[in-house]
C-alpha cells in the first residue's frame, strides 16, 4: 500500500505541481506552441512526455540525467518503473515488498525536494507553509520565502 500511496503522491505533485504551473507559465514562454501541438496531435498520454522534456526549462537540475544517490538508473527510469509497479498493484492485485515501498517513498521525496520547488519558483509561483502553491504577484510572503531543495 505504501508504494501505491507514494506513487499517487508523485503523480499528484507531477500533475498539480508541475504540469499545471508549467502550462500556466508557458503561455508567456516560447515552448507553448510545441506543448499545445503535442497535446492536440498526440493526446494526453504523450503530452506527459512533452512536459518531462520541458522540465529543464524550469529547473537548474539536469532532470534527464539525474540519478538518486546509490541508484544505477536515471530518475526518469525510476519514475517509469514505479508507475508500472503501481499499475500492477492497483489493476492486477500484485504485491510490493517493503523495499519497493521504501524506494517509492524515496522517489517521491526526491522529486519534491529536488525538482518540484525549483519548478514552482521558476514559473513565478511560490509555496506557503511548504504546502500551498500561490501565484499572486501581490503576496507579501513571496519576497520573504526562500525555496531550498
Amino acid at each position: 500500500m505504501s508504494l501505491v500511496l507514494a506513487n499517487t503522491s508523485l503523480e499528484i505533485i507531477h500533475r498539480d505541481g508541475v504540469i499545471i504551473p508549467i502550462l500556466y507559465a508557458s503561455f508567456s514562454h516560447e515552448s507553448i506552441d510545441q506543448i499545445l501541438n503535442d497535446l492536440v496531435m498526440k493526446g494526453l498520454s504523450k503530452f506527459k512526455d512533452t512536459i518531462i522534456k520541458n522540465i529543464p526549462l524550469f529547473t537548474c537540475m539536469d532532470f534527464k540525467n539525474f540519478k538518486r544517490s546509490g541508484s544505477k538508473d536515471t530518475f526518469i527510469t525510476e519514475m517509469q518503473a514505479l508507475s508500472k509497479k503501481r499499475n500492477s498493484i492497483v489493476h492486477h492485485a500484485k504485491t510490493a515488498t517493503v523495499e519497493e515501498a521504501s524506494e517509492a517513498i524515496a522517489i517521491s521525496e526526491t522529486f519534491y525536494r529536488y525538482f518540484f520547488k525549483d519548478i514552482i519558483k521558476n514559473v513565478g509561483f511560490h509555496i506557503h507553509d511548504d504546502e500551498k502553491i500561490c501565484g499572486s504577484k501581490l503576496c507579501e510572503n513571496q519576497a520573504r520565502q526562500e525555496i531550498k531543495p
